[in-house]
């Protein structure tokens, strides 16, 4: 297949026309249609072991966890809509607003769930490095403020795509930027680009300090409730100079949840780099990509939304105590 240059005239040829049709068609709808249904499910067991076991994250985390899932199992529910529909129906082809519908508010809830785990990030460190500070600096009040402004870079890019030019003639909105888009998109994307550094920077640091963390905890009992407990620090003092933290003693707890915060991290990244490869190639060339990749792209980073609690499930002890009771519940 050979690539053109695309503008708001460009005709589709036989290539561009969608062609999921038999074999091809069922796998698509097979592949998204599970993906979206272990979303919905693994997502609302989430929010209801939050509901009924506040003690498995701390009390700001728990709502940096509760945003998370909301938009994962946000997802889940765009996926079996807009998939169902595009494969199914003949909505795409009667109606002309569907795709500026769809894709924005695809690019909102995922971009938004990529904003909550870089505060996850910041989260963790500071927890770690500032552990007798932190009930100080991260406030329910100063988080709930905060999830509210990752809210803004997601919808100014929901905005600026829903007035993108789309292909009309395939119903799977493959999406490419008109130039009255590049100011404001470029803008964007330098914002994310400087998330997902910083994102990049906390992670190296929590990796690190996990690493150092594995290699001073002694054995010790199994922490009862959370996979968060409180840190002990190691304070030296000396005469003229304030109390400073010297060296920071983890326990079992505090080890797995950086682990859990890097495992998320680095899905969310292997995800989502197909996908973001894809948008750049498409951002900057005003080139097509072959609709397999596109799919690939996408099928890759939606895999993202139910991940996060299998890894709940996997690294917290109280979380999979309390899912196992409610599996208990509605089995009696």
């Amino acid at each position: 297949m050979t690539t053109s240059t695309l503008d708001a005239s460009t005709s589709l040829d036989g290539d561009d026309i969608d062609s999921w049709e038999g074999s091809g068609k069922f796998f698509r709808s097979l592949a998204t249609n599970m993906v979206a249904i272990l979303s919905i499910a693994l997502n609302t067991l989430s929010l209801l072991v939050l509901r009924r076991s506040p003690t498995c994250f701390g009390e700001t985390t728990k709502l940096i966890i509760i945003a998370m899932s909301i938009m994962d199992l946000s997802t889940g529910v765009q996926i079996i809509l807009m998939e169902n529909l595009s494969t199914w129906s003949r909505l795409p082809d009667v109606w002309s607003g569907y795709c500026k519908l769809a894709y924005p508010s695809m690019a909102f809830i995922q971009l938004s769930s990529t904003m909550f785990v870089v505060t996850l990030s910041i989260d963790r460190l500071i927890i770690i490095t500032r552990p007798l500070r932190y009930p100080l600096i991260v406030t329910k009040t100063k988080l709930k403020l905060v999830l509210l402004l990752c809210l803004i870079p997601p919808s100014i890019v929901a905005y600026a795509v829903r007035g993108s030019y789309f292909f009309t003639k395939t119903r799977y909105c493959r999406m490419y930027l008109i130039a009255s888009e590049y100011p404001l998109m470029f803008l964007v994307s330098i914002l994310f680009l400087i998330a997902i550094l910083i994102t990049t920077y906390v992670n190296a640091k929590l990796f690190l300090i996990a690493s150092r963390m594995k290699k001073q905890i002694a054995p010790a009992p199994e922490v009862s409730k959370g996979n968060i407990p409180s840190i002990s620090v190691h304070f030296s003092t000396s005469v003229g100079h304030s109390k400073r933290v010297d060296k920071v003693k983890g326990q079992p707890g505090d080890l797995k949840a950086l682990r859990t915060v890097l495992i998320i991290t680095m899905a969310l990244y292997i995800g989502w780099f197909p996908f973001f490869v894809r948008v750049v190639h498409n951002f900057v060339t005003l080139q097509k990509s072959s609709r397999i990749f596109e799919f690939f792209g996408f099928f890759a980073g939606y895999n993202c939304s139910w991940f996060n609690p299998v890894v709940y499930l996997l690294m917290n002890t109280s979380f999979r105590r309390e899912a196992l009771l409610i599996f208990k519940r509605q089995l009696s």
